[in-house]
């Protein structure tokens, strides 16, 4: 199979499907000692790194004690069984690769770090090739060397920053498109995945629409970010709900499709939710407006 490179984590920003086979062929290529992978996973590794050290950022138990592990790892030297332990935690964590703050919105960052490392190596043209004698140092430089250059393939330095919050709304949106459009799919057998926590719908308040269980307002605020490709709120705007007091965050996506973040529901008393989120106008799915609720 045709060697990849450190662009191919370009492809991880507009389509992160491609991430499990992206990675898991920079893995296999740094075990067979392939210098370029190995930078690149260890800088993948510190933005993981980075990612769990937030607090605000959900991450089971599990998850978390195999970070753990992996810290332990790096601890007695092991820094490369360390970076794929980490890999491999954020490949079954789906906030640390579509969330806000997570892997594949730091990518151009990544990129301009590798850059800068290229820099404080000291490593020039190609008419200026230093070495320090250490085969394995230089190995490093020179990978770090062909990582800056200019490769085959779009440039994630040169990445737009709305592309991951395109590819994260792109992929919210098909999700619910395919739920909605599954006639022998019932509401209350929807799932929903926020913050790598899988969200389970009500099997008894689920009728007209799925009723999830479990999530927290920041969850709630965090998934209607990525299905509005967004990376703040808009301004709310106070309504009245059956007498009720309320609050409803309303915007328009870039395909037409109008989406309102509602803190109040007329039939809040039936099925506990919290939040209801309006989606409106979606070409995929027969309805002209379905509804989600969250508590």
């Amino acid at each position: 199979m045709e060697r990849i490179g450190a662009e191919a984590l370009s492809e991880m920003v507009v389509d992160s499907a491609s991430a499990p086979f992206i990675m898991g062929k920079l893995v296999g290529q740094a075990l067979q000692g392939d210098a370029e992978s190995r930078v690149t996973l260890q800088l993948v590794g510190e933005e993981i790194k980075a990612f769990a050290a937030d607090p605000a950022n959900y991450i089971s138990e599990s998850n978390r004690a195999q970070l753990a592990r992996a810290d332990a790892l790096e601890q007695a030297g092991r820094l490369d069984d360390a970076d794929r332990l980490r890999v491999r935690v954020a490949l079954d964590n789906e906030s640390m690769l579509m969330g806000a703050g997570g892997l594949l919105a730091h990518l151009p960052r990544l990129a301009r770090s590798v850059s800068r490392s290229k820099l404080g190596h000291g490593v020039s043209g190609e008419g200026d090739k230093k070495t320090t004698g250490n085969p394995v140092v230089d190995a490093e430089k020179e990978a770090l060397d062909r990582i800056a250059k200019k490769p085959k393939g779009p440039s994630l330095a040169d990445k737009q920053p709305g592309t991951v919050l395109q590819a994260q709304s792109h992929k919210r949106m098909n999700d619910l498109i395919r739920d909605f459009s599954d006639k022998a799919l019932l509401p209350k057998d929807f799932e929903l995945t926020i913050n790598g926590k899988v969200l389970k719908a009500d099997p008894i308040v689920s009728k007209n629409a799925p009723v999830y269980v479990g999530a927290t307002d920041d969850m709630v605020a965090n998934y209607f970010m990525q299905l509005a490709g967004v990376e703040k709120l808009p301004s709310p705007k106070a309504i009245t709900i059956r007498g009720q007091p309320s609050e409803v965050y309303s915007l328009v996506r870039s395909d037409g499709v109008k989406l309102n973040l509602r803190n109040g529901s007329s039939s809040a008393a039936e099925t506990g939710a919290k939040w209801s989120i309006d989606i409106i106008g979606v070409a995929g799915i027969k309805a002209p407006k379905v509804e989600i609720k969250l508590k």
